[in-house]
């Protein structure tokens, strides 16, 4: 079975369009000579912008405007990993002979009735990247090591090399990232947790710490940064490109079940991550060298964006991170010390 063109549907969010990764790179090794085009929403499109085995990134312009664009194309296979009516609406729309995605269970909005072909994943793809690599087996193709390109630019690397000089930091520092920030409320840890971690770990580690922020953080991180005693770095302005090359520079990533969590586990950077409302088998740090840290609650993994209790975030305490914290630097110089 050969294909000469192949869509990708994956609109959005950010940590979504990091787990599709490896689909795209194990399509491109199955076929080298097919053109490959991933439609997705605009304010996220950066990060796959002149991705090595893309041919074209289509930018998610509304239902009538992308699927003229998409039927233009003359796609012979198309592949909802999005599992959404707007996602299966695409599929179909593009023409494609074979679509697609998932079954009824693992899909909601109706999406499957725009398929022709749909893909049950095993019990062994409890992880969206593996559920997504499921997709593929319809294929003949299975992997079995997962790539994660994030393309980043030369001036995309100047504009953090030369950020980080401004701030005096060198290669030589233990750059430690923090991201406070979210798209749910539901996954936020109280602001004063994150002054505290910030003092603790300046202080007992000797650390460099970094807040990072995104669209809609600068006012929590700046009240964050103001409560604290020794004063935190606060990142420069980033798009996605650059938020990938500045984490790259980090030692440790510690935030919450978000985009850069999973662009720094894609980047092999180790992690803490406070999970919350979200399933951490299926949704938290994929590989090895991370820590999460989440309470065992009756109602763990409610998917609510919004919570009153928010119970599964506020019993995460300052020690529990710290101490994970102190914990995985060790780990990670005695790897560091193993290779040489």
């Amino acid at each position: 079975m050969d294909f000469k063109r192949i869509l990708i549907v994956k609109l959005s969010s950010i940590g979504d369009v990091v787990h599709t990764l490896p689909v795209l790179s194990a399509l491109r090794k199955k076929f080298p000579k097919s053109y490959i085009a991933w439609v997705v929403k605009k304010q996220i499109a950066n990060i796959i912008i002149n991705h090595p085995h893309l041919d074209e990134v289509i930018s998610y312009e509304g239902p009538r405007k992308t699927a003229k664009k998409l039927r233009s194309l003359n796609f012979d296979l198309a592949i909802d990993l999005q599992g959404l009516f707007r996602s299966g609406f695409l599929t179909f729309v593009s023409g494609a002979e074979v679509r697609l995605g998932f079954s009824r269970a693992n899909s909601r909005e109706l999406s499957r009735l725009f398929l022709n072909q749909r893909v049950t994943p095993g019990e062994e793809d409890r992880h969206v990247i593996d559920k997504n690599l499921s997709l593929l087996r319809p294929l003949g193709i299975e992997v079995k090591k997962k790539e994660f390109i994030i393309p980043v630019s030369h001036e995309n690397r100047e504009y953090i090399t030369n950020f980080l000089r401004e701030k005096g930091i060198t290669s030589s520092d233990l750059l430690i990232a923090l991201h406070p920030g979210a798209s749910w409320p539901s996954k936020l840890w109280p602001e004063e947790r994150w002054a505290e971690l910030v003092d603790r770990l300046i202080e007992e580690l000797k650390v460099k710490a970094i807040l990072l922020w995104g669209a809609g953080d600068k006012n929590s991180i700046d009240r964050i940064a103001k409560i604290t005693e020794n004063r935190p770095i606060i990142s420069c302005k980033t798009n996605l490109k650059e938020l990938a090359c500045l984490i790259s520079k980090c030692r440790l990533f510690i935030g919450g079940e978000t985009g850069p969590l999973h662009i720094a586990c894609a980047l092999n950077i180790p992690t803490v991550a406070l999970i919350g409302p979200t399933d951490s088998v299926r949704n938290g740090p994929y590989g090895e060298g991370h820590t999460v840290i989440e309470k065992d609650l009756p109602c763990r993994g409610c998917w609510r964006h919004k919570c009153k209790r928010l119970d599964c975030m506020k019993l995460i305490t300052v020690d529990e991170v710290f101490s994970a914290v102190k914990t995985r630097i060790i780990a990670n110089r005695e790897d560091a010390n193993s290779r040489e």
